[in-house]
């Protein structure tokens, strides 16, 4: 991966940009992309678009979502802690012991999700999964007024891990999912810029907001574009590691090329497009059949699920 590039991946996704509250995330996107673009422009929700070879047939979108899953603050008790809903798929087990920042209108408050000492729970025979609303955090606060002359509740929180790189080009990061996607859609777009040949086609690249709690941007820019087609970049489950069943969720390998998606609303000529294009430019690819909805998992931040081969 070229220099400039590994560095714009690295601000991307290290730019705190949970559901909802997108905004900080999208400039570092639009400013990256306006280079490459004959223009750029946003909606009112805060969906990015950059569009490349304007007026050209058919129209094609290439989009990813910018959101991220995260917390919110939901009550704040006597004491000065706070306590939590999901922005998405948040898993609480993974969430625990974790530190996090809260974006408040006044700027980022630094927090910790409690969890209680395993030596203090050993009477406890049935020790259950934590449930969502069994997270609090401290932010150091002693008191309800303490903690709201800081916080409020609404505000956004998100865990404090950041981009690095664990061996090679394997690296981890807290919002792959799905800025990695975002970033695709950036450099297919800067390497259409610069490609040799002329194109015919109207390119939409675009970074939309809301995946997570309900696919809200996508739906609300694929009625503003109207696209011929759409490729749409997201992260899925690698299954190359210890205790994941490859029987029940394939057999998915990180660093074995993109992973194409067969059936449900994907069309079949564009799936067998992409496959021949692959084939033809010896690009490695993976398949797997669109899960009905119940079987969609939440999004953890640890494991090979949030691992990004950064082969470019």
């Amino acid at each position: 991966m070229r220099d400039k590039s590994l560095e714009f991946l690295k601000t991307l996704v290290n730019t705190p940009s949970p559901s909802g509250a997108e905004t900080r995330g999208q400039r570092v996107w639009l400013e990256y992309v306006r280079t490459y673009a004959d223009e750029t422009f946003s909606d009112a929700y805060g969906n990015c678009v950059a569009v490349l070879n304007k007026g050209g047939s058919p129209r094609l979108m290439l989009a990813a979502h910018a959101d991220e899953i995260a917390l919110t603050v939901n009550y704040v008790d006597k004491d000065g802690f706070l306590y939590v809903r999901k922005l998405g798929g948040m898993d609480p087990i993974v969430a625990k012991a974790q530190r996090v920042v809260i974006h408040t209108r006044n700027g980022p408050v630094k927090g910790v999700i409690g969890n209680v000492a395993p030596h203090l729970t050993r009477a406890e025979k049935d020790r259950k999964l934590p449930e969502i609303s069994d997270l609090f955090i401290d932010i150091g606060a002693g008191s309800r007024r303490a903690a709201e002359k800081r916080v409020r509740v609404g505000d956004p929180v998100t865990l404090t891990d950041e981009f690095d790189l664990l061996d090679g080009d394997v690296a981890v990061a807290r919002a792959f999912d799905n800025r990695v996607g975002t970033f695709a859609v950036a450099e297919a777009l800067r390497l259409l810029h610069g490609g040799n040949r002329k194109l015919a086609a109207e390119v939409c690249a675009v970074s939309n907001i809301q995946e997570e709690v309900g696919l809200l941007g996508a739906r609300q820019i694929a009625y503003s574009l109207k696209p011929d087609v759409a490729l749409v970049v997201d992260v899925t489950h690698a299954t190359d590691y210890p205790t994941v069943s490859q029987a029940m969720h394939g057999d998915i390998r990180l660093g074995k090329g993109p992973t194409l998606t067969h059936g449900g609303c994907n069309h079949p000529e564009v799936v067998a497009r992409l496959e021949a294009v692959a084939a033809k430019a010896d690009i490695p690819s993976s398949t797997r059949p669109c899960p009905p909805p119940a079987a969609r998992t939440p999004t953890s931040f640890s494991g090979r699920a949030a691992g990004f081969r950064a082969a470019w």
